[in-house]
């Protein structure tokens, strides 16, 4: 794995040439450093970025579906405040097929996920949104159907959207064996008993129960 932060920015520009790469963390990038002119290994697994606002957007441009075989996504974000969709409607974004995992926080103008960008991914089985405050939708119940499990937190408006049974997404999440919503720890309303087994198994008989009033 490479970490590429704020005094690595030479490494970044030959970062193509690392053809055995397959996790790489980029993570507070000045507009100074520019993305390089012949991309990224397309055979990444784990892809992170936080806080580098300039290489997300060249990335966009560039085309996430080309990481083929890539399973882990991460972005953080920070400086992206012109971004109101993700994958981004308006370019027509689209992500590989591939993925696996996709967490992503910090964009404070976020509205909705868009259906388009995601409905190749068929193997998606973890989805996390953090710290996204105007983010109100979710994308289509087709598009979440392989989900196995959904974290949310800090996103006021979509928490009280998925509310059990009388929230407006409700119908598309209420397949999904996990759901952690808010940050107040797992909301049992919304966690299937056949999950709730799997989990106790995981943490050896351990489980701790939180009371909302």
């Amino acid at each position: 794995m490479i970490e590429i932060s704020e005094n690595f920015g030479a490494l970044l520009k030959c970062i193509n040439n690392f053809t055995s790469l397959r996790k790489l963390n980029v993570r507070k990038c000045s507009a100074d450093i520019s993305f390089p002119e012949e991309g990224f290994p397309t055979n990444l697994t784990s892809l992170a970025i936080s806080n580098a606002p300039k290489i997300y957007t060249s990335l966009v441009q560039w085309g996430f579906n080309r990481f083929t075989s890539l399973q882990q996504l991460i972005i953080s974000g920070e400086g992206c405040s012109r971004v109101v969709s993700f994958p981004e409607e308006a370019i027509g974004m689209m992500l590989p097929p591939s993925l696996t995992d996709i967490s992503i926080s910090r964009f404070k103008n976020l509205e909705f996920l868009c259906s388009k960008g995601l409905q190749h991914l068929t193997s998606l089985q973890q989805l996390s949104i953090y710290n996204c405050p105007k983010l109100a939708s979710l994308p289509e119940k087709d598009m979440l159907l392989s989900l196995e499990q959904l974290s949310i937190s800090d996103c006021p408006l979509l928490e009280v959207g998925c509310s059990r049974g009388r929230g407006r997404e409700w119908s598309k999440i209420s397949h999904i064996p996990y759901v952690q919503i808010a940050k107040f720890g797992i909301d049992f309303s919304t966690l299937k008993p056949e999950a709730l087994k799997a989990k106790l198994a995981k943490n050896s008989g351990e489980l701790q129960l939180i009371c909302f009033s």
